[in-house]
């Protein structure tokens, strides 16, 4: 069943695959001071907010108690609704997240409207640590450069600090959330990793192996000349990124290959029945007419072996894999021993896990890559919640979830795989690149 939050993670995932292509988020204006009258008031409007939370989330979670007690659960909030007077917006939102965090369900989080400046920065994490992808040309010691601290605390302390604002059930979740957040100026302040009314201070091993500490200024990113790890225009990028298209074919003549990345679990069918009255619907993607094209090509192509790549598809509806998996099984080159694999990565998620296991139950395909962000079993089936005054949305499980008979933390590949920093630069993809080897041995 589909969510909402799936559907935007599908859309957020596509456009963070294609962060080096394009612009860093948008700096907002640090909040306004308040007169008394108003701080009074907004203490007063927090505390309601609070209580509502408090009253309404155990009632419509599924089991919001499975790992956080409901002592626990209720004396944190009440603690916070005595202390909102003397704490900023932002650093409620940490309290609460801190709070969501221990709950223990991946899905399960609060989204808060925030006026948050962050620095002109952008991170990743790869195999051998954070690298900086998108930055002010005008610091040119940056490429290449590794992350080893912000401010006086090494890398993996910023990590653990984070970690403890984020509902996640692996490591992969982490990959993919932390370094998005090591730009967000006021978040690291509320932390106390670094100080407010000074620049960002990030200490850096260079590429001929020196620390070299930089301060980045909050300035208006209109203007700054970005310099980026892997520039789209001159340089060649790994074939999964490629192309933005929510699914599509390709057929490596070489290797007699059919590779077909599927990124969305969602096309203008699903629109149609979920949102009958979407303005999107005349230019989303029939999923149909792709698995009829996925098809010609098999009928019409000689297919030593066929790779479904999952590892930017954030979830959506995951009967449209499903069905296609299973049609995929009854095609006479599949039935013939042509086998097929998957590829899998910390950002495929919900729906799209779903699709990865019926490539295992139903095709008895080796999946390589990275572990996948969350667990195979989960909660899920997410609805959401306004906060009253600050309209922060609380997103919960209304269902539980298990596909697997083991409850693990990840769905791990049988081959794993994760891209190095300079594979990543040099647009290898060491992951496909191992798979390929594997069907020219054979």
């Amino acid at each position: 069943m589909t969510t909402l939050k799936e559907l935007f993670l599908c859309w957020m995932l596509l456009a963070a695959m294609m962060l080096v292509l394009g612009g860093i988020t948008v700096a907002a204006e640090p909040e306004a001071m308040q007169s008394d009258d108003s701080a009074t008031l907004r203490a007063m409007q927090w505390r309601e907010d609070i209580q509502h939370l408090a009253q309404t989330l155990p009632t419509v979670h599924v089991n919001l108690y499975f790992s956080i007690s409901e002592d626990e659960f209720q004396s944190c909030l009440a603690s916070l609704a005595q202390s909102v007077d003397k704490m900023s917006d932002v650093e409620i939102y940490v309290a609460l997240a801190r709070l969501f965090a221990r709950i223990g369900d991946s899905h399960t989080m609060i989204t808060p409207k925030l006026n948050l400046r962050i620095v002109p920065i952008q991170f990743m994490q790869f195999a051998d640590g954070v690298y900086p992808v998108a930055w002010p040309s005008k610091y040119p010691s940056i490429r290449g450069a590794r992350l080893v601290a912000v401010g006086d605390t090494p890398i993996s302390d910023v990590y653990q600090v984070l970690a403890s604002l984020i509902p996640h059930d692996n490591r992969a979740q982490l990959a993919q959330a932390v370094p998005g957040m090591l730009n967000n100026y006021d978040l690291l302040v509320a932390l106390g990793i670094i100080d407010d009314d000074s620049p960002m201070p990030y200490r850096f091993e260079t590429e001929d192996g020196r620390l070299e500490s930089i301060q980045l200024e909050l300035e208006p990113l209109e203007g700054i000349d970005f310099a980026r790890a892997l520039d789209p225009q001159t340089d060649p990028v790994p074939l999964y990124m490629s192309r933005q298209d929510w699914f599509w074919q390709q057929y490596l003549e070489d290797d007699r290959v059919l590779y077909m990345v599927y990124n969305v679990c969602w096309d203008k069918e699903t629109e149609k029945t979920f949102f009958p009255d979407s303005a999107r619907l005349p230019y989303l993607p029939d999923f149909s007419v792709f698995a009829e094209e996925v098809f010609a090509t098999l009928d019409a192509k000689p297919v030593k072996a066929m790779v479904i790549d999952l590892r930017l598809n954030g979830g959506g509806n995951s009967a449209l894999g499903t069905r296609f998996i299973e049609a995929l099984a009854e095609h006479p080159k599949i039935k013939s021993g042509v086998p097929v694999y998957g590829i899998i990565g910390r950002n495929t998620f919900s729906s799209a896990i779903i699709n990865a296991l019926d490539l295992k139950r139903v095709l008895k395909s080796p999946l390589y890559g990275e572990a996948r962000a969350g667990k195979p079993n989960h909660y899920g089936e997410v609805r959401t919640f306004e906060l009253p005054h600050s309209k922060w949305t609380v997103e919960y499980s209304t269902k539980y979830f298990r596909f697997t008979a083991e409850d693990s933390d990840s769905l791990y590949p049988d081959v794993t795989m994760e891209a190095s920093f300079e594979e990543f630069v040099a647009g290898r993809d060491p992951v496909l690149e191992r798979l390929l080897e594997e069907v020219r041995s054979k």
